[in-house]
């Protein structure tokens, strides 16, 4: 709906206003909806003014919209799996930078190529030279429009609308390679402190299987003097190198199997009580100390 309002609607607006030509609203509405500026053509009619006051607020609106989807979007993606997690980084992981960097030089081609359509008008149709057609294209899709290019407001003109199809490239082109350079980057720094982070964990990982191993292994070692272990050890060790268990978390599991069992067995409806009491214990409906297999949980 905004982008009919400001392509169609507010062009038809401006022309009954301020009696100029469809081309030339439509120039005026697309540079001033996207905040270009350029100031060939000024409007004298208040409703007028109003009219495109409005374009201007929606506009903002939907860019603060779209800005806002995509800075949530990359901290939903970057942020949990990239600083929070523990675990090592996935074949898509190691893979998504190379795709980011395919697209940022894609988008720098398309932008490279649009610029020179900017650049070719500029020296072509207003017959300026180089420099001043390159400030022209680059000021343009920068939205400021430090360079402004001759507009008939009366006539219905083929340039009126190259402008527009220039600019509607342009600008989006420009924001995007914005978009994927920011992102590239952003991605870079948190890989790097991923990678940081994952030789301090590995560190840890290391000395922690160390340190289990010793009490995990079976008192009798193979044919050969090699420790062996069962597979509760083996689920144990496999985890904890690779980060997916703490050795802390293996000493509270001991405590609980140590509390509930009875010849090294744990009946399932006590175990089922004792979770249930802890999710209890958790909300602050009970104390750690009234613990009871009787009267654990319903």
């Amino acid at each position: 709906l905004q982008v009919v309002l400001w392509l169609v609607v507010n062009p038809v607006l401006v022309s009954f206003l301020e009696g100029w030509s469809w081309t030339a609203s439509l120039y005026f509405s697309v540079q001033s909806g996207l905040a270009i500026g350029f100031g060939a053509l000024h409007v004298h009619q208040d409703l007028t003014m109003c009219v495109i006051a409005v374009q201007m607020i929606l506009g903002a609106v939907t860019v603060a919209g779209v800005l806002g989807y995509f800075i949530s979007h990359q901290i939903d993606t970057f942020f949990p799996p990239v600083t929070a997690s523990s675990r090592p980084m996935t074949e898509m992981e190691l893979t998504l930078p190379n795709i980011r960097w395919f697209r940022l030089f894609v988008a720098v081609v398309l932008m490279i190529v649009s610029l020179s359509t900017g650049v070719l008008y500029g020296m072509v149709w207003e017959k300026w030279d180089f420099v001043r057609s390159l400030l022209f294209a680059i000021s343009a899709a920068h939205t400021s429009g430090i360079v402004a290019p001759t507009i008939c407001a009366y006539e219905n003109r083929l340039e009126h609308v190259l402008v527009v199809a220039y600019i509607l490239m342009a600008v989006p082109l420009m924001a995007t390679v914005t978009g994927f350079a920011a992102q590239v980057i952003l991605d870079e720094y948190l890989r790097h402190k991923k990678i940081i982070s994952a030789c301090g964990r590995e560190k840890a990982a290391e000395k922690a299987f160390l340190t289990a191993h010793h009490e995990l292994g079976l008192p009798e070692p193979d044919a050969n003097g090699v420790k062996q272990v069962n597979q509760y050890g083996f689920y144990v060790l496999w985890l904890l190198r690779n980060n997916l268990l703490h050795i802390d978390t293996i000493a509270d599991v001991n405590s609980e199997f140590e509390l509930l069992q009875v010849q090294d067995e744990v009946a399932l409806p006590v175990l089922r009580q004792r979770l249930n009491f802890l999710q209890r214990v958790e909300r602050g409906s009970v104390s750690a100390d009234q613990w009871s297999p009787r009267r654990g949980s319903d």
